[in-house]
């Protein structure tokens, strides 16, 4: 599981280097320009609302005052938490080791997910994975009693 991080370790100062993208700017703009409440049921470039994601996303912006760096690093981090969650769900399924490891790591190696990885947009859709594999181990955790 660590090795997929290991990419952001060894090119942090390339990381470091990345900025804020259109779809940022449009997002800080509308955070920005209105209330918070507004903003987060508000209709993103025309597309859905996510106010879950628009609001950690801000709280995060906020939060790490602005440095894109950190962000990046919060993306990684989701996408080593989902990996962690996805071997577990598979070992719950009774996978054998060998599949969850490739399965896995598959998943994991930054390679398979460089955009998702780089742009701090795409945390929304690594927290709706985030979110429906915690759903998956609730919904085990119930059927199991």
């Amino acid at each position: 599981m660590s090795a997929s991080v290991l990419p952001l370790l060894v090119f942090s100062h390339s990381f470091r280097q990345l900025y804020f993208f259109h779809d940022d700017w449009e997002l800080l703009d509308g955070a920005f320009r209105s209330s918070l409440m507004s903003w987060a049921f508000e209709p993103f470039l025309g597309e859905s609302v996510i106010p879950v994601f628009k609001l950690l996303w801000i709280g995060a912006v906020r939060a790490f005052g602005g440095s894109y760096f950190a962000l990046i690093c919060l993306l990684w981090a989701t996408h080593l938490a989902i990996s962690m969650l996805f071997a577990w769900l598979l070992a719950r399924f009774d996978a054998p080791l060998p599949a969850i490891v490739i399965a896995v790591l598959t998943f994991g190696m930054s390679w398979t997910n460089i955009e998702t990885l780089g742009w701090s947009m795409q945390w929304g859709s690594q927290l709706a994975l985030l979110f429906f594999l915690i759903a998956w181990h609730a919904l085990l955790r119930i059927l199991s009693g």
